[in-house]
């Protein structure tokens, strides 16, 4: 028997002869879901011991949706802790549990997608490509291709808008970008929301993260806001 496991994204990249058995007919294929929550909690059971906190087995199905990569990331992560488990730990801890391995997968991908979902965290959800590409200065087809990658890694969900494919990636790529980097974003993404006419409490919660500059619109954009 054999057992082959492919990212259904990346399955253009499946190396001969074994992308030819995805189409036999007596190739069994399985497409594993999400663990429900009673599945999460049965994993976290026997990961940290019986008599867990439900708070705890609750907030490991909310933070991971069931997903069972960062799932044990995350166990993994908590079960290192000295203090007794806890619900309040877990989502302390879960956005830099994954961080090791989300730089991982972002180190084989060019410096433009490291660009591009450091400019969507920054924005926050339903980004657009383009105003992605104006934070981070590229150019429109390299941000295009750059968003495409990012696709295809499984990172980002397919669509117009840059959207994480789940919080806690959006999370682990804010939490790696350094904190005079952040600022510089922040501001230059009040720019990028300012010229789009966007909200003025949308403008300001960037210009909040930016801190002091001696600029008027930057001052108007908070006073509106």
């Amino acid at each position: 028997g054999l057992v082959y496991a492919v990212r259904t994204t990346e399955e253009s990249a499946v190396p001969e002869p074994l992308s030819s058995l995805l189409g036999l007919r007596e190739t069994i294929t399985l497409l594993p879901g999400a663990l429900s929550a009673a599945g999460t909690a049965r994993l976290v059971e026997g990961r940290l011991g019986r008599g867990i906190d439900a708070e705890l087995a609750t907030a490991a199905y909310d933070l991971t949706r069931g997903n069972p990569l960062y799932l044990h990331l995350v166990l993994d992560r908590l079960a290192t802790r000295t203090d007794e488990p806890s619900a309040d730990a877990l989502r302390e801890l879960a956005g830099s549990a994954i961080l090791p391995y989300l730089r991982r997968r972002l180190a084989e991908l060019p410096d433009a997608c490291v660009q591009l979902a450091e400019a969507a965290a920054i924005l926050g959800d339903r980004a657009s490509v383009a105003d992605c590409a104006a934070l981070a200065r590229l150019d429109a087809l390299v941000a295009a291709d750059a968003a495409d990658r990012l696709v295809a890694t499984d990172l980002v969900l397919p669509g117009p808008d840059v959207r994480f494919i789940h919080p806690l990636v959006r999370d682990a790529v804010d939490r790696q970008v350094r904190t005079h980097r952040r600022a510089a974003l922040h501001r230059n993404a009040a720019d990028v929301l300012i010229a789009r006419g966007a909200p003025a409490e949308r403008i300001a919660a960037h210009l909040f993260g930016s801190g002091p500059a001696n600029d008027a619109r930057a001052a108007g954009a908070l006073v509106e806001a």
